[in-house]
C-alpha cells in the first residue's frame, strides 16, 4: 500500500543516515590516530635538538660554540627550542601544515556529527499540518459551531460544518485542515491521534469520522425505552418534553401521536398528570401547549405544586 511504501522510505533514509554517522565517526579516530603520530614525530625531533645542545655544553672556546650550535641547527633541520626541567618543550608551540589540516579536519566532522541527531529524535514537522498549503479566503472569519464531543449524529454535524464553511468559500482542503475546529473532548482526541496516512482528502475525513461514529445512529430506542423515561422531581416540562422527544427521534419505528401522547402523560409529575390526564388532544403538539400553559400558571404562583 501507499503507507507501507512510505514507511519503507522513511526506514532506508535513516538507515542512510545512520550509516553516514558511523562513517564519520571511523573517519574522525582515524585522523585523530594520525595527529597523533604527526605529534610523536615532533616530538622525536626536539629530542635530537635537546641532544645536540648536550654537545654544545661541552664545547668552551665561544667561536666553536656558536659553530657548533649552528651546525647541530642545520643538521637537525628544525628551529631550537627551550625545553624546561621537566622535558617538556617551552614556549609556543608551532605544528607541522600536515597537522594543522588534521585537527581542521577533525573540528569540521565534529561540529557536523554535533549537528546530525539521532533516527529516533528526529520530528518531521511536516506531518504537524494535514494539508501545508490550505489557505483561507480574504476576510474568512471561522463560524461559531456547536462543537462534536462524541455524542450524536456523525452526518448531521459534517452537514452543520459543510453548510457553515462553504459559504465563507472553504474548499475541500480548508474543510480537511479546520474540521478539528469543530470538534471537543474525546472527539477532538481521537480526530487528533488518526494516522495522516488515511487523511489525504476531505473524503478521506469525513470516512474515518463517520465511521468511528457508526455507532452512535445504530442504537435503537425501544419502546420500553421511552415509557420509563419519566420527568424528574424540580424537572420543569418543557425541559422534560425535550429530553423525551430527543429520545424519541432516535427510534427506527417511532409510534403514532395518540400513543406518544399515553406515554408522556403517564410520565409526568401528578401536579402535571391531575391537570392534563382527563384532557383531549387531537395531536401531540397539541398536549405540548396545554403542559407549557399548566408550567406557566405554577409559576406564577396561582396552582399549588403538589
Amino acid at each position: 500500500s501507499m503507507a507501507d511504501g512510505e514507511s519503507n522510505i522513511t526506514a532506508a533514509v535513516l538507515n542512510a543516515v545512520m550509516d553516514q554517522i558511523d562513517a564519520l565517526t571511523q573517519e574522525t579516530e582515524k585522523i585523530r590516530k594520525m595527529s597523533q603520530e604527526a605529534m610523536e614525530k615532533q616530538v622525536s625531533s626536539s629530542q635530537i635538538e635537546e641532544a645536540h645542545a648536550e654537545n654544545l655544553k661541552k664545547v668552551s672556546d665561544p667561536v666553536s660554540q656558536a659553530h657548533v650550535e649552528d651546525s647541530a641547527k642545520a643538521q637537525s633541520g628544525v628551529k631550537s627550542k627551550p625545553v624546561n626541567l621537566d622535558g617538556e618543550l617551552d614556549g609556543p608551540q608551532f605544528l607541522s601544515t600536515d597537522s594543522i589540516l588534521l585537527s581542521s579536519k577533525i573540528e569540521a566532522l565534529e561540529k557536523a556529527l554535533k549537528g546530525m541527531r539521532r533516527a529516533d529524535d528526529m520530528v518531521d514537522v511536516t506531518s504537524y499540518s494535514l494539508f501545508p498549503k490550505a489557505r483561507m479566503p480574504f476576510s474568512f472569519r471561522m463560524p461559531e459551531l456547536e462543537k462534536f464531543d462524541g455524542m450524536g449524529c456523525p452526518k448531521t454535524h459534517l452537514k452543520m460544518y459543510v453548510r457553515a464553511m462553504q459559504p465563507r468559500g472553504a474548499d475541500d482542503e480548508l474543510l480537511a485542515q479546520m474540521f478539528q475546529e469543530s470538534l471537543k473532548g474525546s472527539a477532538s482526541k481521537w480526530y487528533l491521534s488518526l494516522d495522516e496516512a488515511k487523511l489525504k482528502t476531505w473524503e478521506d475525513v469525513c470516512t474515518e469520522f463517520t465511521g468511528h461514529y457508526k455507532y452512535n445512529t445504530e442504537i435503537d430506542v425501544t419502546r420500553r425505552d421511552l415509557e420509563t423515561t419519566k420527568q424528574e422531581q424540580k424537572e420543569s416540562f418543557s425541559t422534560f418534553i425535550s429530553r423525551w422527544r430527543a429520545k424519541a427521534s432516535q427510534m427506527t419505528h417511532r409510534p403514532t401521536d395518540y400513543e406518544q401522547i399515553q406515554m408522556v402523560l403517564k410520565s409526568l409529575l401528578p401536579t402535571y398528570h391531575k391537570y392534563l390526564f382527563s384532557q383531549y388532544f387531537p395531536n401531540f403538539q397539541a398536549m405540548v401547549i396545554a403542559g407549557t400553559q399548566v408550567e406557566d400558571t405554577l409559576a406564577s404562583g396561582t396552582l399549588k405544586v403538589e
